[in-house]
């Protein structure tokens, strides 16, 4: 890529990432071609940028040095052919290089992306690409929420497994429950999120509830039906009503596309505000009858009889025709129906029909064998105090004996002198994530149990080195089923 002045066109997103390599003295070691074409090849390393920019990028060279991760920083490089500042979504990785003294240096990658439509691409290029990009900075969002909804969940169990409420203090108790609710309801939200940005799938079918997965979907997309709107000086009441449903067998990722689409849909249908309402029933042949009601415009006959088709949209320039095609191909590999009942004027229905399920859960075996629980010694490992303490916190009310390590490096050194039964680590840390902590591990003590225990929206899980996964936040039920399970493995093997 050539930025120089005589260059016309805007700078091309996502050709290709800037790269650039620092040594463990902040030296500019290495840049390719598309860093020199946005920052030069001077040893002003910062070039085009505003003072404060500057001195905020040297903050976070200083602090890649050191050993934090910082990532998802915009800053603004003014380029002599662009009358607008580029704006430049920066990463500094730090990396670890162990030398003969057990000590470690630590270089600096910094890599980085335009976040600017060049004028050659068409629109839903330009659209697709911010919001992969959205999507990449959400995703890091969610890891750091994880983390502070594992703090607020972890000390609100501390508090009521420890009983440090106060015995009658019923309105501190409807506090508390409060907060508790709204930490898992923003844990739900997240996980929501993270599911629906990755595009996750499910290879196979299971039990679920409609009920409660509509309401996760309404959830979901309240920043859409309600902030939005109100922002706006419009308001949409949705309301949600539904009868005691049986359950059914199928994906909860894919229906949740389905209805989030059929809840946009229907708000997109309401420029002026309207209701949309929810239903679910059983019909007499014992089906599930889930209807999707709005108030809104509705739609003429031919638009109605083609609504399902591949590539057919009302939206304009704004629409790819994918969405209810998309639904409808859902439904039908859940061996249900979808049709669509609408009058200009008079608003749109959309009525979904399920087969309730007639595969019951596996009953529990009362002969399993279970371990009876007891004390064992484990190394927490996690970068983030608060998430650390908190693990550590939980384990000590089941009488583990637990010690605690900042990073993989300080994990190993433990594990030198120390004897433990079970080792918990955090994924996602600087210098040392917790997979390579784990084949670290496995070079000396092949035997010992390894948990991750990880917010991380990127983590991939199959990994021969884990013995077992707890995603955050996490409860300390979860954490003591996962070292029932693992003794029982190992009696077994013994």
């Amino acid at each position: 890529m050539n930025l120089d002045s005589n260059h016309e066109s805007p700078f091309p997103v996502g050709t290709e990432l800037l790269v650039a390599c620092f040594g463990p003295d902040l030296a500019i070691q290495e840049r390719n071609n598309a860093w020199k074409s946005v920052f030069g090849n001077s040893s002003d390393i910062w070039s085009g940028m505003s003072a404060s920019d500057q001195q905020l990028s040297n903050q976070y060279l200083n602090d890649a040095a050191k050993g934090t991760l910082v990532t998802n920083q915009v800053f603004f490089v003014q380029l002599v052919n662009r009358d607008q500042p580029l704006p430049i979504l920066l990463h500094f990785i730090p990396t670890a290089y162990p030398n003969t003294q057990s000590e470690h240096q630590r270089c600096i990658t910094v890599t980085g992306e335009a976040l600017v439509e060049p004028g050659s691409w068409v629109l839903n290029q330009t659209q697709r690409i911010r919001v992969e990009n959205i999507g990449r900075m959400t995703l890091g969002l969610i890891h750091e929420v994880n983390n502070m909804l594992t703090n607020v969940l972890g000390n609100l169990e501390i508090i009521k497994l420890s009983n440090l409420l106060p015995e009658g203090n019923v309105e501190l108790k409807t506090i508390l429950k409060t907060i508790r609710k709204a930490a898992l309801d923003g844990a739900s939200m997240t996980k929501s999120i993270k599911s629906y940005i990755r595009n996750e799938k499910t290879s196979s079918f299971a039990l679920l509830d409609l009920a409660e997965l509509i309401e996760d979907c309404v959830s979901f997309t309240k920043p859409y039906w309600y902030n939005e709107p109100r922002r706006t000086g419009i308001e949409i009441d949705l309301v949600t009503q539904f009868d005691e449903l049986p359950p059914i067998w199928g994906s909860a990722v894919e229906l949740k596309e389905v209805f989030i689409n059929l809840i946009t849909n229907a708000v997109q249908a309401m420029p002026r505000g309207g209701q949309l309402t929810i239903k679910g029933s059983i019909n007499k042949d014992s089906q599930i009858i889930i209807q999707v009601i709005d108030t809104g415009n509705g739609m003429p006959d031919r638009v109605k009889q083609r609504i399902f088709e591949p590539m057919f949209t009302t939206k304009g320039e704004h629409g790819t025709g994918m969405g209810l095609s998309i639904c409808m191909s859902i439904i039908q590999n859940h061996d249900a129906k979808m049709k669509v009942e609408s009058e200009i004027g008079q608003g749109t229905t959309f009525i979904l029909t399920f087969n309730a399920s007639d595969i019951e859960e596996a009953p529990q075996n009362s002969s399993d064998k279970r371990v009876e629980s007891k004390p064992v010694t484990i190394l927490a490992v996690d970068d983030e105090p608060g998430v650390r303490n908190i693990l550590a916190n939980l384990l000590k009310t089941k009488g583990h004996s637990v010690s605690v390590a900042s990073s993989g490096y300080e994990a190993l050194d433990q594990l030198k002198t120390k004897q433990v039964d079970i080792v918990f680590t955090d994924h996602g840390m600087p210098e040392m994530n917790g997979h390579q902590l784990a084949q670290a591990i496995r070079q000396t003590n092949p035997d010992l149990p390894i948990v991750l225990v990880t917010g991380d929206t990127e983590f991939e899980y199959q990994m021969e080195e884990i013995d077992a996964i707890i995603g955050k936040p996490f409860f300390l039920e979860d954490l003591q089923r996962v070292i029932d399970d693992l003794l029982l493995t190992r009696q077994c093997v013994n």
